[in-house]
């Protein structure tokens, strides 16, 4: 399996249309929240990065256990089945590519990654050796 190539493509669905970052801020508290799926915030999207990459209803089984968020890693401590397996192998990176996400400054609403977006997904692909190929439509 591909995993840069799986991990461009997710990122894609974000890129393509930014709306689909599944998050929100809280307009009481001003709070920012992500959630796996997009269901639990009433938004048209499968979820958050890593949320858009599990089966929908595990999403929103993890949204209903964890109301308040739980980060990649912790799920992934709780080994649910339909996880796939290679995930278990790879939570530092899969938790870089969710904050990408959901960091705004590396986000530009209409264009997709801003400028230092497109350098943190740079220094991911090195970091983990991931294919720059993969990621080059976003650089």
């Amino acid at each position: 399996m591909n995993i840069s190539k799986k991990l461009a493509d997710n990122l894609a669905y974000f890129v393509n249309n930014t709306s689909k970052r599944c998050k929100i801020t809280n307009e009481k508290n001003g709070v920012d929240s992500c959630q796996y799926s997009g269901k639990t915030l009433g938004l048209k999207t499968k979820g958050c990065f890593v949320g858009a990459m599990l089966p929908a209803p595990l999403r929103i089984s993890i949204d209903e256990k964890f109301p308040d968020g739980i980060d990649i890693q912790s799920v992934l401590g709780k080994k649910y089945e339909k996880i796939p397996a290679w995930m278990y192998k790879h939570p530092g990176l899969l938790g870089y590519f969710q904050c990408l996400h959901d960091i705004d400054t590396y986000w530009n609403k209409d264009s997709g990654l801003s400028n230092s977006g497109k350098d943190q997904l740079k220094h991911i692909i090195s970091k983990y050796n991931l294919n720059i190929k993969d990621f080059k439509k976003f650089l």
